[in-house]
């Protein structure tokens, strides 16, 4: 006979579970296995999404928190890329009013236009996907590697969860609101950008930090070094080639236009 309670499968007769002391009835509903209750599918794209708008406001409280579950492969992955696919998708919508938008200086004052079907789409579209899903992984890789020449223990799983973490301001100031703000002005677009770097570069240090102990400060001050440095490689290479995030004149568009002409 089967435990009403905790299912254990019990010898006839028996008068108290084996595995959990439940007092056994013989009867014919207990003879049989009990249905095993389905349970609900986990919701991993709304755990993250609530994760990424607690991460905004606390971004150290919020990541400590969910800090097993975003280490995870599935939830690493799937965290870079919604967070890639955001900034994606926003990065689209501020090249395209960017590369339709004309000014024309008239006599009196200044004239903005817009042509939306001048815009090649699937050049932006190509560009801003290679771009962010590059810097990402390119960030999350860097990290790891100075942690292996340093030996300290962080998997490249917990890497792409930080960088994902500490790279949601970014993606929200500085390749959504910058651009837009732009149009006005472009000292509201420098100012913009500055304060999202500079918040999404503070989380990240503080979360590398919370992960990593050293032995010393130099060791400490050289480990940042090296990761300072070779993310500042990282984006004066974005920056060189693709400029502020828009799709004019850069490496991708070439690729982009020999491919095209080699299949036509």
């Amino acid at each position: 006979m089967f435990c009403p309670k905790c299912a254990e499968k019990n010898m006839e007769g028996a008068k108290f579970c084996s595995k959990c002391g439940e007092a056994l009835k013989e009867s014919k509903k207990t003879t049989t296995k009990p249905k095993e209750v389905p349970s609900n599918p986990e919701n991993v794209v709304g755990t993250i999404f609530t994760h990424m708008i607690a991460g905004f406001i606390k971004p150290f409280t919020s990541f400590n928190k969910n800090k097993e579950k975003l280490s995870t492969p599935k939830y690493a992955l799937i965290y870079a890329g919604f967070v890639s696919g955001i900034m994606w998708i926003l990065s689209i919508i501020s090249s395209i009013f960017t590369a339709a938008r004309t000014v024309n200086y008239g006599l009196y004052r200044n004239i903005t236009t817009f042509n939306f079907a001048s815009v090649n789409y699937i050049k932006i579209i190509f560009v801003n996907l290679f771009v962010y899903v590059g810097l990402v992984a390119a960030i999350a890789g860097i990290l790891t590697l100075c942690c292996l020449i340093g030996k300290k223990k962080l998997t490249f799983f917990k890497s792409l969860a930080i960088t994902s973490a500490a790279i949601v301001p970014y993606a929200l100031t500085c390749v959504f609101l910058a651009p837009l703000f732009g149009m006005l002005h472009v000292h509201i677009q420098g100012i913009i950008a500055i304060a999202g770097l500079v918040y999404s570069f503070l989380i990240f240090l503080g979360l590398v930090n919370d992960e990593i102990s050293f032995k010393s400060k130099e060791a400490k001050f050289l480990f940042y070094f090296a990761c300072i440095g070779s993310l500042c490689l990282v984006f004066y290479f974005v920056y060189y080639y693709f400029g502020s995030m828009y799709v004019n004149k850069n490496l991708l568009e070439k690729i982009y236009d020999t491919y095209s002409s080699y299949l036509n």
